[in-house]
């Protein structure tokens, strides 16, 4: 519903009830001007059903208008009010599924790279570990779209496969020559935890 619209339609309406009561009575003041007061009370009450039956009517569609008008007023404030409300809880619903999922993510990755950690760097490990990221980066792409666009997230990604090749390989030098995983995860949730907030 168009809000101007109909508040401009509510005050013609007005307007048109205040210009039909004005000329009410100056039709009345005009036809009876030279007349003398009466002393008579019969007269004084066909005067007041004139103005009565002239008026109540349209003070009767004033006062309706004036009713819907503070009706759509409050009506709108409400409405906006309520849309701000709804995008404040979408926000913090979204915010709060972001941190609940990046929790997850932390918890499955702490616990795979814990395991290749604490091995020999087995192939079996590594492969494990390269799953589960999949399967994780998979699934954060629903609530981090620009997950694909982090360098710390493609950084991650290389050294987990870079790790597999060398252990499939078992080519120690390459091994040697990668810097700790938990550097280049970290920088991953750090950047994860700066989108949490978006």
């Amino acid at each position: 519903m168009n809000f101007k619209l109909v508040r401009l339609g509510l005050y013609f309406v007005m307007g048109v009830s205040l210009l039909a009561a004005a000329f009410a009575i100056s039709l009345y003041v005009n036809n009876f001007y030279d007349a003398d007061f009466s002393k008579s009370p019969e007269a004084w009450a066909l005067l007041g059903s004139y103005f009565g039956g002239i008026l109540t009517p349209l003070l009767t569609t004033i006062n309706i208008c004036v009713f819907v008008l503070l009706t759509l007023v409050i009506q709108n404030a409400t409405d906006k009010s309520n849309g701000h409300a709804i995008e404040s809880s979408r926000r913090v619903a979204l915010m709060s599924m972001k941190h609940e999922e990046l929790s997850h993510f932390k918890s499955e990755m702490d616990s795979s790279i814990q395991k290749c950690q604490n091995s020999m760097l087995k192939q079996d490990d590594v492969q494990e570990l390269l799953t589960t990221y999949n399967v994780l980066e998979y699934r954060m792409l629903f609530l981090f779209p620009k997950l694909n666009e982090l360098n710390s997230n493609k950084e991650l990604r290389l050294y987990i496969v870079t790790l597999f090749d060398a252990t499939k390989k078992s080519n120690r030098a390459t091994k040697r020559h990668l810097i700790p995983i938990s550097n280049v995860y970290g920088m991953l949730v750090s950047d994860l935890s700066r989108l949490v907030v978006e």
